[in-house]
């Protein structure tokens, strides 16, 4: 082998495992960074696999360092918006061409990318960071109706809403807010209260593939997006090329991506450019330091007659390689339609999909037993279909009817029960800073006042305070003892004003109901603390077993669980009291 290539993925990072292969055929052995080995990807294709919390980057680089110290990684390469800035930075401390730093922090964060455009002149939607829902609400009073909200830091359309009036508005805020609580998207240095408000651009949208080597940005494709993207969501669909459009048109779309390419800063790398025209007037909406999301990449082996993983590799390896051009005839991919949400028991139709004329990659992105979220809430698709052909009106008629093939069979989400032993917490005790207590000696109604404002502001706080509260003793109001079991502060645990743990006890079983931690609070080992301290009071209470409520809605709750230690045990569908 000539070294080593590291691939860094995000958390919820959904790719073929293209870019291995592409790796294995160029003579490198691989390395995977990344909180789990990511859907799709064949292990065998691995060499070496670290898992890692893309969060904690000194961590990652410290490691990096390390395996670079016993043998040389000669590439580092990222395919999501999460790793993008982690790779930029592994890439700068071993020497290593990529993106610089302060652009792919750029690419990754939405107020800096808008910030750099504005300064280079690049036409872009009106927009402001929000402080909160009333800041949102009268930026778009000052601005004007429609707007759209998204995470400050996202991807693949996940919180994107358009609101149409006041009242819409406050809706879609309260919404991406708790969207952004539920799936830990990542606030920058801000809280989940600061989000984007833009004005609505409203047109044809299209979308810009690029290769950057040495700065200088290589246009490979546009794509024409012909199923309208009106909102209020903003789930994408089928993608085609080359667009039908004139000549002037296409090359002013293609110059609006290589400005927004440079005023990025990008240089070694994919970009993945989003533009608007509204009338005669384009607009960049986004861009990516990333190569298009998911398995539509393998559309490139039909819009360019090869693979693109190989030149993605080569430009992050430092070669100097001729990149390559568009070939004739037609293209297209699409991300397979999310009706509604449920956990999926079948994908049924795949056959019938791959059999229609023109059908090249039928890709299914998801396993039985899933659970199925529609856009906005989740950021990964089921799916992906490319196809090519002579014409254009060809490939997107392939598209829509193999789509049209395809059945997700669902059932009804409901919560799950996970559970674990507890005897090897009986000795546990927490870090004194958490100053975790149990409110033993109070009395209910008391121990209720106690909770209630870190219930609202821990599971409500996108709501207003009024209304927080009453959201949260209504919550409360579920923890009657209805199932039997011993209801008491006793166990309940507080941690000084930011977080809760509230737990009951029935038959050796200790039950944990409730748990929450302020927004400001999460990922500093609080709710670990929290949870650890509830399984060492019931152990050492004669409990056996500790069980919680999983709400499959909420899959950062279902890593968090994981992590500890818990397991499926039941599912059952009526509805927890997860708030």
């Amino acid at each position: 082998m000539k070294g080593q290539i590291l691939f860094v993925f995000g958390s919820q990072a959904c790719v073929p495992d293209d870019g291995l292969v592409a790796a294995r055929q160029l003579g490198y052995e691989t390395i995977v960074f990344g909180a789990k080995v990511m859907c799709g990807m064949s292990q065998d294709l691995v060499d070496r696999f670290e898992r890692v919390d893309l969060t904690q980057i000194d961590r990652v680089i410290g490691l990096a360092r390390r395996v670079h110290a016993v043998e040389p990684v000669h590439g580092v390469v990222a395919y999501d918006d999460q790793a993008v800035p982690v790779a930029a930075r592994v890439a700068e401390a071993l020497g290593l061409p990529g993106h610089p730093v302060a652009a792919a922090d750029a690419a990754r964060d939405k107020v800096l990318m808008k910030h750099r455009f504005l300064a280079a002149g690049i036409p872009i939607a009106p927009l402001g960071l929000a402080k909160d829902e009333e800041d949102a609400v009268r930026w778009a009073a000052q601005n004007g109706y429609p707007v759209v909200v998204k995470p400050v830091r996202g991807s693949a359309s996940q919180g994107v809403i358009r609101a149409d009036d006041e009242e819409a508005l406050r809706r879609a805020y309260r919404r991406l807010r708790r969207i952004v609580r539920e799936y830990g998207l990542d606030c920058g240095d801000g809280s989940d209260s600061e989000q984007l408000v833009e004005g609505y651009i409203d047109g044809d949208e299209f979308s810009v593939e690029l290769l950057v080597k040495r700065g200088v940005p290589h246009v490979l494709c546009v794509f024409e997006k012909p199923l309208p993207l009106t909102g209020p969501f903003f789930e994408e669909t089928i993608y085609v090329t080359p667009p039908r459009l004139e000549a002037v048109r296409r090359r002013a779309i293609e110059e609006l991506a290589v400005q927004g390419v440079a005023a990025l800063g990008l240089r070694d790398g994919a970009a993945h450019c989003e533009v608007r025209f509204e009338g005669e007037r384009g607009f960049v909406l986004e861009i990516g330091a990333r190569l298009i999301g998911g398995a539509c990449s393998r559309v490139f082996r039909h819009v360019l007659g090869e693979d693109i993983h190989p030149y993605v590799l080569r430009v992050a390896l430092g070669e100097d390689v001729e990149l390559p051009q568009q070939a004739r005839g037609a293209a297209g991919a699409m991300m397979i339609p999310i009706p509604e949400e449920g956990r999926l028991r079948s994908m049924e139709g795949w056959a019938e999909a791959r059999a229609v004329e023109g059908i090249e990659d039928a890709i299914v992105n998801t396993s039985p037993g899933e659970a199925i979220l529609p856009f906005p809430e989740q950021s990964c698709y089921v799916g992906f279909l490319t196809a090519h052909g002579e014409t254009v009106e060809q490939v997107e008629s392939a598209l829509s009817e193999a789509s049209g093939r395809i059945r997700l069979v669902l059932d009804p989400l409901g919560c799950e029960r996970w559970d674990r032993t507890i005897e090897d917490q009986r000795s546990y005790s927490p870090p004194s800073e958490y100053g975790i207590r149990t409110l033993a000696g109070y009395e209910m109604r008391q121990a209720e006042e106690e909770v209630l404002p870190l219930v609202a502001a821990s599971h409500y706080g996108e709501l207003p305070e009024d209304a927080g509260l009453a959201a949260a003793r209504e919550c409360l109001g579920c923890l009657d003892g209805s199932g039997g079991g011993e209801v008491s502060p006793d166990y309940w645990l507080v941690a000084q004003g930011r977080g809760f743990a509230l737990s009951w006890v029935e038959g050796g079983i200790g039950f944990l109901s409730l748990l929450g931690v302020v927004s400001d609070q999460r990922r500093s080992g609080i709710g670990e603390a929290l949870v650890r301290s509830a399984m060492g009071l019931f152990a050492q209470r004669g409990c056996t077993r500790m069980e919680v409520s999983v709400n499959p809605r909420q899959p950062g709750s279902m890593a968090f669980y994981r992590s500890l230690g818990f397991t499926a045990a039941e599912c059952h569908e009526h509805e927890c009291c997860s708030c």
